[in-house]
């Protein structure tokens, strides 16, 4: 067997004329043969020459190139650029954990797309330099993308075009950068899910019922004319063809899809041209049915002729090869991110959780998991060699300074060229007896493989904001950072990582405490970790969650609470002043100034009062974690209105009767009755229940016969219609009719009539 040579000590396009000439000579199929074809046109056409930059044209012929960079390295750098980050301006919370991160990044990741990556894959060279230096070679790859609807063929008929979002600040950042938008929209690399590639894979590899109309559906009875004569037509036609020969492919006129059913239904019948019924094995129509699709052009049957089943069977294997050829052209990217996969080296980032998040959902799996967990495990499947980041190490070493942004980490832990080195300011001033502060910048030599000269200038800071640019730069600060923390004396506390069957192990063990955890902005999480629960495992596997003492969940908050109702609530009852972080829905949180008043919070200070009332439920966080968390792994998260910004239930997706206190909500205030109905705080104009019929008077109306009249007993269902905003029977209803007959109640004054005229006619 020939050894492969490794591909870092050749010319890139050397590397690409070998992948293309071994599929040659193996008589591969598909993108291998694609590849051939690209880069035999590569002399002919600059656009198909392999370069660093890949675009739709040079695609086919660099993508063997990328496997084996992948194959041949000890890990790979990544970097995305893409077209927003937050949707409508929803920004973290201090107080967030790791699932409400999660909702947001996903909500973004399926609205916004990547339209460049960068890829760079370091090997660790041999001997070492002449002054110990550790020395990598680098081959960087800047991908363009871009989601281009599929043009024709088996792919165009199962997709249509994507839509997606753009953020104008993110894409005049990217301007301002010198991103080429015009590049990335006419020459960018188009992509779909591998789920979605593979679905579309395994129908062309089944049956061809549905693409001949059959699909094991019972065939449509002919009863209209005009359907009848169009079969017996094109019946006729097909008769006429075959008696005249049938030399050459008959194509029939572009009809509607119903009657390209008919006609495929009418061509699948033996009895149709003189065959048994139901067909036999040595019988065979003459011709063979192919569907064809042309860009801006109606979809078409066309009949091959052909003799004989076998020779039917030859043409069907061709037309399903070329189905593959075209998904595969119409996948793209995908077959990129696959071989990140596959090739099961570690993955490193910088500040990777948007990277990581949009990558699965883009080329990946399409669609998210609905909770942190399950995305754990799908990122764990596609990083097989482990995760890193790089944001994350950076901020474990106070020597490196506060700023641990990627450019300034690169020029303060890579070797620079004279005057571009930068030298950091520690975020604090070391214990007495801490070990010496690293000598930077770390002991280590990068040069990029032949052919991938692009990046050579990298520190100048020319191409700053390119994903290939940013990808280099991340593996040359991880490959530093391995470096510096060599130099520690011992090592960094945390779990090693595991040997895993069949992943080759990197050339250093100093970052492995730092395997899938990844940088958490604005938040008192130390981390995100992506890797899955194992009980075999539970201390290093197990999410990292803070304690936060000083933090109360206010659970179900009374109609018409607003912020500063809650500040002074908490300043009248002691507890000083707090920080809000309001949740989904008709929750928050607050964060109190100190032990003291977190004990006056617990000891019930915020309970229910006479005059006051926040909402119906406080708990400490570690309650309201656990009950969440509780709620994650059954599948009952999240409750009911949750997220809907109207009054939810805090106990309905938990077993058992609601409590005695939960069974009275608050009720809806109106005008100026705002505080007479519970709420804490002003009264303020609000929408007001649909179907109660009651009038206002005298600014207390609704609020003041819901607190009097409702009964605390009636129940799940009562509680429940209340929170719909649907006012139950009884009481509450009998208060404010004999309300609305005692203050004279004229038409001025009833804001609900029970009848419906003029489609939903309210008046307030």
């Amino acid at each position: 067997m020939v050894q492969e040579v490794d591909p870092f000590t050749l010319d890139l396009k050397q590397v690409v004329a070998e992948a293309a000439a071994a599929a040659t000579a193996n008589g591969a199929g598909g993108a291998s043969s694609a590849a051939s074809t690209s880069a035999a046109a590569a002399a002919a056409d600059d656009k198909a020459a392999p370069s660093v930059d890949v675009t739709r044209h040079n695609f086919e012929a660099v993508l063997p190139a990328v496997r084996r960079y992948l194959g041949a390295c000890d890990f790979y750098a990544f970097d995305c650029e893409m077209t927003g980050l937050f949707l409508d301006g929803h920004n973290e919370n201090y107080l967030d954990d790791m699932q409400d991160r999660y909702n947001r990044t996903a909500a973004s990741a399926h609205a916004y797309v990547i339209n460049q990556f960068g890829l760079s894959c370091f090997k660790r060279l041999k001997p070492d330099g002449p002054a110990g230096e550790r020395r990598y070679a680098a081959a960087t790859f800047n991908f363009y993308l871009f989601p281009r609807p599929p043009e024709g063929g088996a792919a165009a008929a199962n997709s249509s075009a994507r839509r997606f979002t753009c953020d104008a600040g993110s894409l005049t950042f990217l301007a301002s950068q010198g991103f080429d938008f015009n590049r990335c929209i006419y020459d960018g690399v188009p992509f779909m899910p591998v789920r979605q590639r593979d679905e579309l894979l395994r129908q062309v590899d089944s049956d061809r019922g549905g693409a001949e109309g059959g699909g094991g559906r019972a065939d449509v009875v002919l009863s209209k004319p005009e359907d009848i004569a169009f079969v017996e037509g094109l019946l006729t036609t097909v008769r006429e063809w075959l008696a005249a020969g049938a030399s050459e492919p008959l194509d029939l006129p572009p009809v509607s899809r119903y009657l390209r059913l008919l006609a495929y239904q009418a061509l699948a019948r033996p009895e149709s041209f003189g065959g048994p019924v139901g067909g036999s094995p040595d019988w065979h129509p003459g011709f063979y049915v192919k569907k064809v699709s042309e860009p801006g052009a109606w979809t078409t049957i066309r009949l091959m002729p052909c003799r004989s089943a076998a020779e039917a069977a030859v043409l069907e294997a061709a037309e399903r090869e070329e189905k593959r050829q075209q998904i595969a052209a119409a996948s793209g990217f995908a077959a990129v991110w696959e071989a990140l996969r596959e090739c099961g080296r570690p993955g490193v980032g910088h500040n990777c959780m948007f990277d990581v998040a949009y990558g699965v959902a883009q080329f990946g799996e399409g669609r998210l998991p609905a909770t942190w967990e399950g995305f754990k495990g799908v990122v764990s499947g596609q990083f097989r060699g482990g995760l890193y980041d790089t944001k994350h190490i950076c901020r474990q070493l106070p020597a490196l300074g506060s700023d641990t942004s990627l450019g300034v980490m690169f020029r303060t832990l890579a070797p620079q060229p004279p005057g571009q080195a930068v030298t950091p300011i520690p975020t604090a001033q070391p214990a007495p007896d801490a070990p010496p502060p690293p000598s930077l910048p770390a002991n280590v030599s990068i040069s990029h493989a032949p052919g991938f000269e692009k990046y050579v200038d990298v520190a100048a800071g020319k191409l700053a904001h390119e994903a290939g640019y940013d990808a280099y730069m991340t593996g040359a600060v991880f490959a530093a950072l391995e470096a510096v923390l060599g130099q520690q004396p011992a090592a960094v506390p945390g779990q090693l990582l595991e040997a895993q069957e069949g992943v080759p192990p990197l050339p250093y063990q100093t970052v492995a405490p730092y395997v899938w955890r990844l940088n958490v902005t604005r938040s008192d999480l130390p981390y995100a970790l992506l890797r899955p629960f194992d009980p075999r495992d539970p201390v290093a596997s197990a999410e990292p969650v803070p304690e936060r003492p000083l933090v109360f969940y206010l659970g179900q908050l009374c109609y018409g609470v607003r912020a500063n109702d809650i500040h002074r609530a908490c300043e009248e009852a002691g507890v000083g002043k707090v920080r809000i972080t309001f949740l989904p829905g008709n929750n928050a949180l607050i964060e109190v100034a100190g032990p003291e008043a977190a004990a006056a919070v617990a000891a019930g200070a915020l309970e229910p009062q006479e005059g006051r009332k926040l909402a119906n439920e406080v708990l400490r966080y570690a309650d309201y974690r656990a009950r969440k968390d509780s709620m994650l792994a059954s599948g009952t998260w999240p409750l009911p209105g949750y997220g809907s910004g109207s009054f939810r239930l805090t106990g309905s997706g938990l077993s058992g009767p609601l409590p005695s206190g939960l069974q009275q909500l608050p009720s809806f205030g109106a005008g100026g009755g705002g505080a007479a109905a519970g709420g804490s705080g002003p009264g303020r104009g609000a929408k007001r229940p649909r179907e109660e019929a009651v009038a206002v008077a005298g600014g207390a109306g609704v609020g003041a016969a819901a607190g009097a009249g409702a009964t605390p007993g009636a129940g799940y269902a009562a509680a429940a219609a209340a929170a719909a905003g649907i006012a139950a029977a009884g009481a509450c209803g009998a208060a404010g009719q004999q309300q609305q007959q005692e203050g004279g109640g004229g038409k001025e004054e009833a804001w609900w009539r029970p009848k419906w005229p003029r489609w939903l006619r309210w008046r307030h």
